[in-house]
């Protein structure tokens, strides 16, 4: 098999993940002696499709910019046997498993390091939308660092598989995560590049924050939570939504036309009120109407990416984290945050409050409220 034997002169190092397609195997590339990961698609009728469409998405992004494109570099594609193979650049470790390995789940990365990914990110999507591509499944696992030595860490966007063309959506092929998606996906209704700028504002509160915006699996529930937060989306987007009328009742003779059904599992949740520049940009990526979202060019003209660097202490007093089983209303013990980091300046008047959103058992009360205080040094 391909896990034991040389095949297309390259040795397999280690697996480094499996799927539903198959696996990514870290291979030795016995000509050039460089690391690839190789991505192994299993020949099945529907594997093969998904292969093919990956590969012709993977040929368009060759014609971006390398030294500015921030997105994974593709090799090549070849047969080990009848599984098909596509061969990337080798990189260290997504954002996902870098945070959990480093514990930083539980404060999120330093500031400084979230502002220069952000801002690459940004870049792959203004490079992406110049060649008509929308990427569809933005979250912190699909982000690489490309050396966690680095400081600041350089990523690059993995994992092209569910990428479509813009102006021509296919939902049969489009393949998303739930909790980064935005409302117009969740809802299928019409879509273009904004739905990766909602994907990447959620990302980045994750990155910043340490728990995901949208702790969500169920879409009533990322409905009902972004309509609390964020308010709802507009008519126009709920009106050509395929599946608007599964979560929302029409109202006549009113506006908004819209409203979400009540659900057995009614649950509360609040949301920021105290806006830095930086909760500022991920407002304006994560706008309801994909119309009024930020663009990649206004995104990297923000504030945000131009602010000098300066120190300051986050003081975040205690809050109470649940546990997901809905069979235990137990309250974890309390826990204590404080942490001093060096970070851009943020316009903030303080005290400010938020709240943050972990994953509730249906039954609990709202998320409990904690008092943010920025001190200048």
């Amino acid at each position: 098999s391909f896990k034991t034997s040389t095949t297309s002169q390259r040795r397999v190092v280690k697996v480094l993940g499996e799927g539903g397609f198959g696996q990514v195997l870290k291979c030795c590339n016995l000509e050039t002696g460089t690391m690839e990961a190789v991505k192994v698609m299993k020949s099945r009728t529907g594997v093969i499709e998904k292969a093919k469409h990956e590969i012709q998405i993977l040929k368009q992004l060759r014609r971006l910019d390398p030294n500015t494109r921030h997105v994974v570099r593709f090799n090549s594609f070849f047969f080990n046997m009848e599984d098909i193979c596509l061969s990337f650049e080798f990189l260290d470790v997504d954002l996902h498993a870098y945070i959990c390995e480093t514990r930083l789940y539980e404060t999120g990365l330093p500031l400084p390091e979230v502002r220069p990914i952000t801002e690459q990110l940004v870049m792959a999507l203004h490079q992406l939308k110049t060649i008509g591509i929308i990427h569809v499944d933005i979250k912190p696992g699909n982000v690489m660092i490309v050396d966690r030595h680095e400081k600041p860490p350089r990523v690059k966007l993995v994992d092209f598989g569910g990428a479509q063309m813009s102006g021509n959506v296919d939902f049969e092929t489009c393949i998303c995560t739930q909790m980064y998606s935005a409302p117009e996906v969740l809802l299928r209704s019409e879509m273009n590049e904004a739905l990766d700028m909602w994907s990447l504002g959620v990302t980045a509160f994750e990155l910043a924050v340490g728990t995901p915006m949208f702790p969500y699996r169920r879409r009533y529930r990322l409905l009902n939570s972004i309509i609390k937060i964020l308010g709802q989306p507009p008519d126009h987007v709920l009106d050509k939504g395929q599946q608007t009328k599964q979560f929302f009742n029409r109202k006549t003779n009113d506006h908004p036309s819209w409203t979400i059904k009540t659900d057995v599992f009614n649950f509360l949740q609040e949301h920021a009120t105290g806006l830095d520049r930086f909760i500022d940009l991920l407002k304006n990526m994560l706008q309801v109407d994909p119309n009024q979202r930020i663009t990649p060019v206004e995104a990297l003209q923000h504030l945000v990416m131009h602010l000098k660097i300066i120190s300051f202490s986050l003081s975040l007093p205690p809050f109470c984290a649940f546990p997901r089983s809905a069979h235990s209303t137990l309250i974890r013990p309390v826990i204590h945050l404080e942490r001093s980091v060096s970070c851009w300046y943020l316009l903030l008047s303080p005290p400010q409050r938020f709240y943050l959103s972990p994953s509730f058992p249906s039954r609990l009360p709202s998320t409990l409220p904690m008092q943010c205080t920025l001190r200048r040094h």
